[in-house]
């Protein structure tokens, strides 16, 4: 059970490193996801229920990891949640131009 502890570590801190490429919506989403998912899985003694668990989340990994590249691959603007630095600029800047109307 050691080694599928060990297994089940590494697929779940795969998919988080992973799902973090992601932009927000998706990123939160698929976080959300697996989380719910492993956490789940605490409760399954099965044996064979716990291997099927193994190579789902397998295959989500090579899911995420596909997607994210393909995603990498066009440019993006980031949202205002996503960029903190610059939202106060521009919740300062927004405030300004609605008290010049």
């Amino acid at each position: 059970m050691a080694s599928n502890r060990q297994t089940f570590i590494h697929l779940y801190r795969d998919l988080m490193k992973t799902a973090k490429l992601f932009p927000y919506t998706y990123r939160e989403y698929t976080l959300r996801r697996t989380r719910d998912k492993f956490k789940g899985l605490k409760n399954v003694t099965d044996p064979s229920q716990v291997h099927e668990f193994e190579q789902e989340a397998r295959h989500l990994l090579g899911i995420v990891q596909r997607q994210t590249t393909l995603n990498g691959m066009y440019n993006k603007r980031n949202l205002v949640v996503e960029n903190s630095d610059n939202a106060e600029v521009n919740v300062k800047k927004s405030f300004e131009n609605a008290s010049q109307l």
